[in-house]
């Protein structure tokens, strides 16, 4: 409705750095479950590099960090159980790299 989407605009940004679109995804694009499940699978088999959605779409039942590097927060929750849930999409056993990053992005003087 704004004319303005912050998923589409990371998704040109990474295109334009070298990823693939096709190797770009959205949660909310998956509008079943069968469609969420087999998104989860593309990430697992790394067919998928960047997943991106919200704590609510990719809350509970989000089991794709087979292969996670890197989890990025662009934005600040207001629970800490938001935020344990999150980065429990990464920081999880079944993930293949030992090490792994978080980042949280913030505006300097802003509420986050």
């Amino acid at each position: 409705a704004w004319g303005y989407s912050p998923y589409s605009e990371i998704i040109d940004k990474l295109a334009r750095r070298g990823i693939p679109r096709d190797q770009i995804a959205c949660i909310g694009d998956a509008e079943s479950d069968a469609k969420k499940q087999a998104l989860f699978e593309k990430v697992r088999q790394g067919s998928v590099r960047v997943l991106i959605g919200s704590t609510q779409k990719m809350g509970t039942g989000t089991n794709v960090q087979k292969r996670l590097v890197a989890l990025h927060h662009l934005d600040a929750p207001w629970k800490p159980a938001e935020v344990e849930q999150r980065d429990g999409r990464i920081l999880r056993q079944g993930n293949e790299n030992k090490e792994v990053a978080i980042y949280r992005y913030v505006t300097e003087g802003s509420f986050d």
